[in-house]
């Protein structure tokens, strides 16, 4: 029996418990975010709460990538319960882009399970000092646009996989299945999460920027205007650039690689990173 089966059993409201524990998450990231009261203490203890309570304890739902295999699995309805989860596939990710396109990756920065994940992994070996990051001897940086090329080609696969030959095939390249411990997935799932948990201390979340549909998609919209930006402050000294493990901190960077890690609001001597809503694009 896995846990979530068992907390079920006892609960029989556990099914409400994910969507509750992730609009909570994403609203106190929110504040945080925008009072700049995001702390490294703060962004553990959210990271925590996500990757246990979301992930571990209730199974990782809502699951964006399951949400792209049920819609391609289900492209083509053919009866009620494929209408269903087609609708259900668009309604999560949906939803999910709606909070990209007014928030940037808050959730994927503090609500989604596997980000969280990789984010508590990444703080073996990215720092939030300069002087600290000459130090890491084992870290690798791949650029940002090999690693997108792989995004769109995991991205494809899953697709074509999910249509053509059925859901069933598809979920096993799903590593939120990981979290559900079922017996038929773990072979595959579980060895997934912990590939991607054990890359995660070399590569900065190598899913998130490597793989992910979802983050696929997102890298797409490039209008969301709330997010981090540089203030008047700012006296181009360069140090966000260098710390910022996703490349997203050049100025006129539209953030859609900004998982909110906050390295180069605290290496910023000044001050001068905020969270507000940019008129421009030049940031």
């Amino acid at each position: 029996m896995t846990i979530q089966a068992a907390l079920q059993q006892l609960d029989p409201s556990f099914n409400v418990l994910s969507p509750i524990l992730i609009v909570i998450l994403f609203f106190i990231s929110l504040v945080f975010i925008r009072k700049s009261k995001l702390s490294n203490n703060a962004r553990i203890l959210l990271s925590l709460v996500s990757f246990i309570g979301v992930g571990l304890l209730l199974g990782g739902r809502p699951n964006p990538v399951n949400a792209y295999n049920q819609f391609f699995a289900n492209l083509v309805p053919t009866d009620p319960l494929s209408i269903r989860l087609l609708l259900s596939a668009l309604g999560v990710f949906s939803l999910l882009l709606l909070s990209v396109i007014l928030f940037s990756r808050i959730f994927c920065g503090y609500v989604c399970p596997l980000g969280s994940m990789q984010e508590l992994a990444s703080k073996l070996n990215f720092k939030s000092t300069v002087k600290q990051q000459k130090k890491v001897k084992y870290s690798f940086d791949p650029s940002n646009k090999l690693l997108h090329r792989i995004r769109w080609v995991y991205l494809m696969i899953l697709g074509i996989t999910a249509f053509i030959m059925g859901f069933s095939i598809s979920q096993h390249l799903d590593p939120f299945n990981g979290f559900l411990f079922m017996e038929e997935l773990a072979l595959f799932t579980l060895i997934l999460l912990v590939l991607i948990f054990v890359a995660s201390f070399f590569i900065y979340r190598p899913w998130c920027r490597g793989f992910c549909p979802f983050g696929a998609v997102s890298s797409l919209i490039s209008f969301s205007r709330s997010r981090y930006a540089r203030t008047d402050d700012c006296t181009d000294c360069g140090l966000c650039e260098k710390i910022c493990p996703s490349h997203a901190a050049n100025r006129g960077d539209n953030k859609t690689e900004c998982y909110y890690c906050n390295r180069c609001v605290d290496i910023c001597p000044h001050n001068a990173i905020k969270f507000v809503r940019v008129s421009t694009k030049t940031t």
